[in-house]
């Protein structure tokens, strides 16, 4: 979650392509999607909606 709130769209790049589970959720409802959103990081957003990652 931090890389996608950070914003670090290669980091978060690496993690989908090892299988990392882009529809997790934090313990306060949130997802990666979610949280790139909220802070406006469009690629990081664009990665994850071509991993499928839904709200």
């Amino acid at each position: 979650m931090l890389a996608t709130r950070e914003g670090h769209v290669e980091a978060v790049g690496l993690l989908v392509e090892k299988g990392a589970d882009v529809n997790a959720r934090t313990s306060g409802g949130f997802t990666a999607s979610m949280w790139a959103k909220r802070e406006g990081h469009q690629e990081v957003i664009d990665l994850l909606e071509a991993a499928s990652a839904t709200e």
